[in-house]
């Protein structure tokens, strides 16, 4: 397993892995674009909901990496 990467890392290799494999090459700025609109994706529509229904109950979220 590789060393602990941010998912920022992780979907920017993503992004070029697709590139190769659709055989594309896209211009810089159009990879920072997309890098951009990533980051502000709406969440799922019973996203909402659901989290705010756990939180309501007492839960919460927590992350651990190692």
């Amino acid at each position: 397993m590789r060393a602990y990467q941010p998912f920022s890392v992780c979907t920017w290799e993503s992004l070029l892995y697709t590139e190769e494999a659709l055989e594309i090459v896209l211009a810089e700025e159009s990879r920072v674009m997309l890098m951009d609109r990533y980051k502000n994706l709406p969440p799922f529509p019973d996203a909402v909901t659901g989290l705010t229904s756990l939180k309501g109950d007492g839960h919460f979220l927590a992350a651990s990496f190692p």
